[in-house]
């Protein structure tokens, strides 16, 4: 066991650009740690937080949002070679059905709610960031921001954990107890934010929020505006049209928009509210997935205070 542990490690750091190590290797048993891949920031997460020293998880270093990623060879072969592979489900994975994997090695984390899963009436193709174009598909897929979701996706986590190492059950129940209670936590806060805003009309600067408004109890209308881009006149036209009914003055972005942006928002009475899905890194070690909603849930917060100053 501890020969194949060497040789597959080897061969992951050679295969891969980098092998996303949250605890040290030198720390993880070698005789019971196994290579734990997964497709997007939640997921490693929560797999970190279950699992601590017991595993070393895998998460290619992605540019963009990952449900948009497709494994080169190299990382595929990273993925063949995992102990276990933790998947989004959802449509997450769009690559999934043209390539091979161990069946025996994969966990869908959204199965347990697969039947209330949201999909759309068509799919939109449209460009932006380092992407290029791509298509939003007929089902929604940040399935984690609803948070009762994200207790059931960390749930399944748990249990495919506890199949490969048995002898941790222990470890990975307490762990997985205590992350339960924050994401709880976060539902509750998220819960009376959307009871004060049921009736304030919002605006969502992308399709991405379909679980956290139907969770939430937060009203709107969905547009297709990148934070980096400038939208074209045409867009602001349209905008400008749609909320002379609507009356919104709070978007919601997926990240801080430019500053033109933002003021030509603000000519229109609309102000930015930024709501991170976290689906990717941010970059900030000290703003780990927990961390970012925490930040998300104080900015909605703003709105309902500036609401009651307002009187409304």
């Amino acid at each position: 066991m501890k020969r194949y542990i060497a040789v597959l490690l080897v061969f992951l750091m050679g295969a891969c650009s980098e092998v996303e190590q949250e605890t040290s290797s030198e720390k993880a048993n070698t005789d019971t740690s196994v290579f734990v891949a997964v497709t997007n920031y939640p997921l490693q997460y929560f797999v970190t937080r279950i699992a601590g020293d017991s595993v070393i998880t895998y998460f290619p270093e992605i540019e963009g949002d990952p449900v948009f990623w497709k494994p080169s060879s190299k990382e595929l072969q990273a993925f063949q070679q995992a102990g276990l592979i933790v998947l989004n489900g959802a449509s997450y994975e769009s690559w999934l059905p043209y390539v091979t994997l161990p069946e025996d090695k994969m966990v869908n984390t959204s199965y347990s709610f697969s039947n209330q899963l949201i999909r759309e009436d068509q799919a939109l193709v449209h460009k932006h960031g380092p992407e290029g174009e791509h298509e939003h598909g007929v089902t929604a897929f940040t399935t984690w921001l609803d948070l009762q979701q994200a207790i059931q996706q960390a749930a399944a986590v748990k249990d495919a954990l506890i199949k490969v190492l048995p002898d941790k059950a222990g470890l990975f129940d307490k762990n997985f107890t205590t992350l339960q209670k924050e994401l709880l936590s976060l539902d509750q806060r998220l819960r009376s934010i959307g009871d004060r805003l049921q009736h304030t009309p919002l605006l969502f600067s992308h399709p991405v929020y379909q679980y956290f408004q139907r969770r939430y109890g937060f009203s709107g209308h969905v547009l297709h505006w990148e934070p980096d881009i400038m939208p074209d006149e045409g867009q602001w036209q349209e905008l400008t049209q749609l909320n002379g009914e609507l009356k919104a003055q709070w978007m919601i972005w997926e990240d801080q928009p430019l500053t033109d942006i933002t003021r030509r928002l603000e000519t229109l009475n609309i102000h930015t509210v930024v709501f991170n899905p976290a689906s990717n890194r941010n970059g900030n070690e000290k703003q780990d997935f927990i961390a970012v909603m925490n930040t998300n849930v104080a900015n909605l917060s703003a709105i309902g205070r500036n609401n009651l100053e307002a009187g409304k």
